[in-house]
């Protein structure tokens, strides 16, 4: 006879594999809006593209986002407060 599984068996199962993206999306997004605030009023205040600031600024403002989405995921709601707290306490100009 196959056993049935419980709606909450498979709602739980989803919550769980959603879970670790979610937390690494909210690193993603609080980590990522100060650099990129702070990218963005660099290129205006220097009148060029975006060119100008460099592949290696780049690729240091793409990185540092992704690193504390994957810390995120591994320490969870931890980070999440550290990177809300950190956010909080920048001056941005918006």
């Amino acid at each position: 006879m196959p056993s049935k599984q419980s709606p909450e068996s498979t709602e739980t199962t989803e919550y769980s594999f959603a879970n670790p993206t979610q937390r690494f999306l909210i690193g993603v997004v609080l980590s990522g809006v100060p650099i990129v605030a702070y990218l963005s009023l660099s290129v205006d205040m220097s009148g060029g593209g975006w060119t100008a600031v460099g592949a290696g600024k780049l690729a240091i403002a793409i990185f540092i986002p992704l690193l504390w989405g994957g810390l995120a995921v591994f320490w969870g709601q931890r980070v999440i407060r550290f990177l809300s707290t950190l956010l909080e306490s920048v001056n941005l100009p918006f």
